[in-house]
C-alpha cells in the first residue's frame, strides 16, 4: 500500500499544479481580450471619423444621402 500513497500524492501535486497554471492562463486570456477589445474601438472610432468627409463629399457630387448605389454598375454590389 506504500507505492500507492505515493502515487497518490504525487497525483494530488500534480493536480494542484496544473489547476493552478490554468487559472493563471485564465487570467492572462481574460486580459488579452479586453486588451483586443480596447484595440478594436480605438480603430473603429478611426473609421467613422473617415466617413463623414466621404459622406460628405459624396453628397456635395449630388449623390443624394452619401450611397454608392448610383455610382457603381448593377452587377457590383
Amino acid at each position: 500500500m506504500v507505492p500507492a500513497q505515493g502515487t497518490q500524492a504525487r497525483r494530488d501535486l500534480l493536480a494542484t499544479a496544473l489547476g493552478g497554471g490554468g487559472a493563471r492562463l485564465g487570467v492572462l486570456n481574460s486580459m488579452n481580450v479586453e486588451v483586443l477589445a480596447n484595440k478594436l474601438e480605438v480603430v473603429t472610432l478611426g473609421m467613422q471619423g473617415l466617413l463623414n468627409p466621404l459622406n460628405s463629399s459624396l453628397a456635395i457630387l449630388g449623390m443624394g444621402s452619401g450611397s454608392c448605389q448610383g455610382c457603381c454598375p448593377p452587377g457590383n454590389k
